[in-house]
């Protein structure tokens, strides 16, 4: 099993370098970044010719990135624009990091209403069946253009996507209907859901479907009835989910072998990758996982 750093960590402007840095000196098996860069320090072509050289100079380093096209409620503009874009980047990514997986998103399902909060009230809740047919549609197109790079697609389980639950999932996985789509499942996620998923529900619904993993913990969630839930995210050892527990479930289940620690927290996310992996480790060599 392979264990990547996620590059929300350590992400913003300036920090590229020092991400780099942190996933070589700490026992990190590569880095997941994001298809497109945010900030302004560096141009696109910029930031993807320093990972190229970056994987060049360290081919034992998997990198994995993230990418969305809007399918279900972008406009036709929108949905060509991103459709574009990563097609182009699955062939670069292919051709000079060696990626084996890309973590998908088919664009977020809010309630103009609402806005971005409640999961009750967002996603798949509210999803129709064109928004499942279109970005079937959608996904079919990504899949098959990531396998022609000898890629796989993982859908990152989130709310406030059509792809935020086991059973939406599991329908929209199945009327794309190829091998190359499947899952990120990011349990933290699904547990911020107000509508939930737990680990059995994935296992026992998509086991043959989880192809990339992401681990993240919180701790202190409360959920209000109109402002959504209270949480923290908090390093792996320290928030309510059992880490040791999902992992070891996760174990024979991972397409690619690979999965990326998260910290998508304020504070020093350099301490908390020093502390994550640690505790990864641990976890690792005392379920004979290393």
């Amino acid at each position: 099993m392979k264990v990547l750093l996620h590059v929300n960590y350590w992400e913003g402007e300036g920090r590229l370098e020092q991400v780099l840095k942190l996933a070589g000196s700490l026992p990190y098996d590569g880095i997941e970044f994001r298809a497109k860069y945010r900030f302004g320090d560096l141009t696109q072509q910029q930031y993807q010719d320093r990972l190229a050289r970056y994987k060049q100079d360290h081919p034992e380093k998997e990198l994995v990135f993230s990418g969305t096209v809007p399918f279900t409620r972008g406009t036709a503009d929108e949905i060509k624009a991103e459709r574009d874009f990563c097609l182009a980047f699955f062939d670069w990514a292919a051709g000079n990091c060696g990626t084996k997986i890309i973590n998908f998103f088919t664009g977020p399902v809010v309630n103009q209403l609402t806005g971005w909060g409640p999961g009750e009230q967002n996603g798949s809740a509210i999803a129709t069946e064109d928004d499942f047919r279109r970005t079937a549609e959608g996904l079919r197109e990504m899949a098959e253009a990531a396998a022609r790079n000898g890629m796989l697609l993982a859908l990152e389980t989130h709310c406030n996507y059509l792809h935020d639950l086991a059973d939406p999932c599991r329908k929209l996985l199945d009327l794309c209907g190829h091998p190359a789509a499947g899952i990120n499942y990011d349990q933290c996620n699904m547990s911020l859901h107000q509508l939930g998923s737990k680990p059995e529900d994935i296992f026992s619904k998509l086991s043959d479907k989880i192809y990339y993993a992401h681990l993240k913990n919180y701790f202190s969630m409360v959920f209000q009835n109109t402002s959504g839930p209270c949480y923290t995210i908090c390093r792996l050892s320290d928030g309510v989910l059992d880490t040791r527990s999902i992992l070891e479930r996760l174990a024979g289940l991972l397409k690619t072998g690979m999965l990326a620690l998260e910290y998508p927290a304020r504070g020093d996310g350099i301490y908390a990758a020093e502390q994550d992996i640690r505790y990864m480790r641990r976890l690792m060599e005392d379920l004979g996982l290393n």
